[in-house]
């Protein structure tokens, strides 16, 4: 039988916490924020910018969580400033080393192309990306947004 020590439950407590509060979205980018035919080259993908600057306006720490380095994540980080988006952390969740040393992002929600589930958009000839309007529908059904 494993025994809680007093910092095992303060740990504990702070992710609970953190769970509770539903604050943390994890955030891809490319075929999720921005359409994209041929990395790294992107373009907007509808209604995007509009759900996001929503989300933050609502209370909501938005996450980057991508694969882009250098030059490429530089670029990812321009789109977000100039749709006037902040993001929370880059790879990172500054909030979760108060109770664990996990290299695991922790986020309430992960919006991701590749995440079973996302609303998706499947155009003729093109690469799919994420529907921002029907991820902006379930925000609002779930009563988030």
């Amino acid at each position: 039988m494993v025994k809680m020590t007093d910092i095992d439950n303060a740990r504990a407590g702070c992710f609970y916490s953190m769970y509770e509060n539903n604050t943390y979205i994890g955030l891809d980018f490319d075929h999720t924020c921005v359409r994209s035919e041929k990395y790294p080259d992107y373009y907007e993908n509808p209604h995007c910018a509009v759900v996001l600057r929503k989300l933050q306006k609502k209370g909501y720490k938005l996450i980057l969580i991508t694969m882009r380095e250098g030059k490429f994540l530089d670029d990812a980080l321009e789109w977000f400033k100039r749709h006037g988006i902040e993001l929370y952390g880059i790879n990172d969740n500054p909030d979760q080393h108060t109770w664990t040393t996990a290299r695991k992002v922790f986020v309430n929600w992960f919006i991701d192309d590749r995440n079973l589930g996302t609303p998706m958009v499947y155009p003729k000839n093109r690469k799919e990306y994420v529907d921002w309007y029907e991820v902006e529908k379930w925000f609002i059904k779930q009563g988030l947004l």
